[in-house]
Parts: C-alpha cells; sequence; structure tokens
C-alpha cells in the first residue's frame, strides 16, 4: 500500500497489543547475537499477546475467508496473515524498525526500508539483501536524507524510493539512478520530491512535491523523457489515497478530513493534469469525507463514504460504497454492506469481494495502527482478523 493515507495526528493511543508487545526495536544493538535475542523476544511477546484462536492453523483451502495473504506492519516488523484470516507469522526480522515496506504484485518479493537503509527479501523474508544505504545522520536535511516511499514497479524488475529526490533502482540490485533530484533544504522555495504511485504500465510514476516551509502538489512523471504534469485541484493542495485508473489515463484521489484541505473525491487526467471534482466535500450544507477510491469493471468507482453535519475527522464512521458514471458525472452511492468503520489503511481486493481495513485507534504512531477487519462487499458479516496492523498489502500465495 502506497504512504498517502492522511497523518492522523490527533491520534494517541498505544497499540491494542501493548506497548511492551510492540515497542520498535531500539537501535545502536551492534552483536548479531544480541539483534537475534532482542528480536525473538520482541516476536515471542507479540506471539504471546495474541488470542490462541488467532493463531490457530489454517484451515482448508475452500474455507479460506480472504482472498490472499496479507503483509501488514505492526511492532516494527513485516508479518503475513494467512488467507484463513487467523493464522500470522513474522517476516522480519530487523534490529531497526521497518518504516515503509512494498510488495511485489509480480513475485511477492518485499522491498522495505529498514535503519534508513533499502532491503529486498524474497516472500518469506529469505534471502535478505540491502541495495542502498542511507545517511546515518539527518542534521538539517531529514526531508532529503530519510530514505522513504519504496514502491515496486508493476512488472517486478525495479523499486522507485524517496532520497534526495526521486530513484529507481533495479530490484537484484545495482546503481540507482536520481530521476528527479529535489532542492537543497537551504533554498528559499525549495521542492522535494518523493515517489507516489507507478501507472499500471510502469512508464509513468506519480510523485509528491513538497514545497519549504509547507504545502504541495502532485506530478506524474514520464520516464521516458523527463517531462512532468502537474496534478493541483481548485480546492488547494491534492490530498489523499491516489490511485491510478486500470487504463492508466486518470489518477483518482480522495480526502476524508476536515481542514486546510477540503474532503471530496476527485479525478485527475494524466496527460494534462486538469482535475473534475466527482464529490464535492462541502457541497448541500453537510461535509462528506471520502477515503481509499478504487476503480473496478466498468468503470465503476468503489470507496468508503461517510457523512456528518460537523467537521470530519478520523473518528467519523465510513462505509464501503459502490457508485457509477452518469452523462453528467458520477451517479448515486450504493451501499455494500458491512460496518461503517473509522477507517485507516484500506486494502481492496482486486476482484471486489471487500476489502481489509484498518480500523483506527487513538495513537500517535505513524502508520496510524488499529485493528484489521475484513469487510465483504456482498453485505456479510465484518470479521475482525488481527488486533493491530498498519499499511496491509496483499503477498504472495
Amino acid at each position: 500500500m502506497l504512504p498517502t493515507a492522511p497523518r492522523f495526528i490527533a491520534l494517541s493511543l498505544a497499540l491494542s497489543l501493548g506497548v511492551a508487545a510492540c515497542r520498535p526495536i531500539e537501535f545502536g544493538i551492534e552483536t548479531p547475537g544480541a539483534v537475534e535475542a532482542v528480536v525473538a523476544t520482541q516476536v515471542a511477546a507479540t506471539l504471546e499477546a495474541v488470542p490462541a484462536a488467532t493463531v490457530t492453523p489454517a484451515g482448508p483451502a475452500e474455507a479460506a475467508l480472504l482472498p490472499a495473504p496479507v503483509n501488514f506492519l505492526t511492532g516494527g516488523q513485516i508479518w503475513r496473515l494467512e488467507r484463513d484470516g487467523s493464522r500470522v507469522t513474522p517476516v522480519t526480522f530487523e534490529a531497526a524498525p521497518v518504516t515503509a515496506f512494498s510488495v511485489s504484485a509480480a513475485d511477492g518479493r518485499l522491498a522495505y526500508v529498514s535503519g534508513n537503509s533499502l532491503y529486498t527479501a524474497a516472500a518469506d523474508g529469505q534471502g535478505r539483501a540491502e541495495l542502498i544505504t542511507g545517511p546515518r545522520t539527518f542534521g538539517d536535511e531529514q526531508v532529503n536524507r530519510e530514505l522513504t516511499n519504496p514502491q515496486w514497479s508493476p512488472d517486478g524488475r525495479r523499486i522507485a524510493f524517496g532520497l534526495n529526490g526521486v530513484n529507481v533502482i533495479d530490484g537484484d540490485g545495482g546503481a540507482a539512478r536520481l530521476i528527479l533530484a529535489s532542492d537543497s533544504a537551504d533554498a528559499a522555495t525549495a521542492q522535494f520530491y518523493r515517489p507516489l504511485a507507478w501507472s499500471p504500465q510502469g512508464s509513468r510514476l506519480l510523485v509528491e512535491a513538497r514545497y519549504m516551509p509547507h504545502g504541495g502538489r502532485w506530478q506524474v512523471l514520464d520516464l521516458a523523457d523527463g517531462s512532468r504534469v502537474d496534478i493541483l485541484p481548485p480546492e488547494g493542495q491534492p490530498c489523499c489515497d491516489p490511485v491510478w485508473s486500470r487504463d492508466g489515463q486518470s489518477i483518482y484521489f480522495a480526502n476524508a478530513l476536515g481542514g486546510l484541505i477540503a474532503p471530496g473525491l476527485w479525478r485527475a487526467s494524466a496527460d494534462d493534469g486538469a482535475v473534475t471534482t466527482l464529490i464535492n466535500g462541502f457541497a448541500a450544507g453537510t461535509a462528506t469525507a471520502v477515503r481509499a477510491p478504487q476503480e473496478f469493471d466498468g468503470g465503476r468507482l468503489r470507496f468508503f463514504l461517510g457523512n456528518t453535519p460537523d467537521v470530519p475527522d478520523q473518528a467519523l464512521p465510513l462505509a464501503m460504497v459502490e457508485a457509477g458514471f452518469t452523462a453528467t458525472g458520477l451517479g448515486e452511492p450504493t451501499a455494500l454492506g458491512g460496518a461503517a468503520l473509522p477507517v485507516g489503511d484500506i486494502l481492496w481486493d482486486p476482484a471486489g469481494r471487500g476489502a481489509v481495513v484498518v480500523q483506527l485507534e487513538a495513537t500517535a504512531a505513524w502508520p496510524p495502527p488499529g485493528r484489521l477487519m475484513w469487510v465483504p462487499s456482498d453485505g456479510g458479516a465484518t470479521v475482525e482478523l488481527f488486533q493491530a496492523g498498519a499499511d496491509p498489502q496483499w503477498a504472495a500465495p
């Protein structure tokens, strides 16, 4: 899952597994034996906090709850949840917390950031390789020196990541190419770049351009000629949850929070940056919060939707809905069932059977964790999967 959900700054409680079980492993452990001992202790503590029913063996394939296994972050490591929705196993055992990761849709390989270095590993965590060693100190240049946003290309051959700008490196290693350089943080009008999402064809990248001291926009970067197209909606800075259309011609995005950026749903042209408002979040005397748009067969959109007479915040429950396009724009959304929840990260099943949702709980952590839930799109019951997790992504079978 991409790092683009709203940053829920007001959240303040610890993970529901407990601070002791999920506390990231400290830096500064140098001997392999010490690292292994501390990691083993943390994994054991996390598993001990999971109810017995959560770690029972997976059932037969025909009883599988999920369309595929799920990788997610908890306790500073990548974990794997099997299709039965019960069995969980740790995948990484890093001394420094894993801060971001990406799963290759081509073969399930992992790319992740730990200790400001970029690593790859097989789907089961084996074959770990360090591709990029980032700076060990940030000083006044954290925005440039911090390694962020690893993103596998659709064909699983390349990884885009942020470090002094937008970089691309072969998934098997080699020299990285800085394809869009950020300005120095000392510059009065500095802009800083990082990748957000590959186009389905792998020929373009959606990138974030942040300004100094604040503000920003998105750009579509053509990897063949380096040209860029600005995306700047009339409501101001674009936010959040960007996702490419299936044909790679458009980018949908949505915002569920009120404040400097209006809530709503938009579609941007990847060719010229023109933005169409699909849902005006402050129309008709009420606030409409929208999260995680996703295009499905027939061009129909699914997303999570909620309404409130007040300014929406992260506590507003959102429900799964679907809408098609008419001659005048987006049609009336219809509910697909499942419980309305205050949601964080959302992972859609590409086949449309439902979504894995992080039910938000108040915490200061980023990515914002919560209970992992399966929300089916057929009106079935919402199922709790795991007590605490963030950034769910489909794993290799």
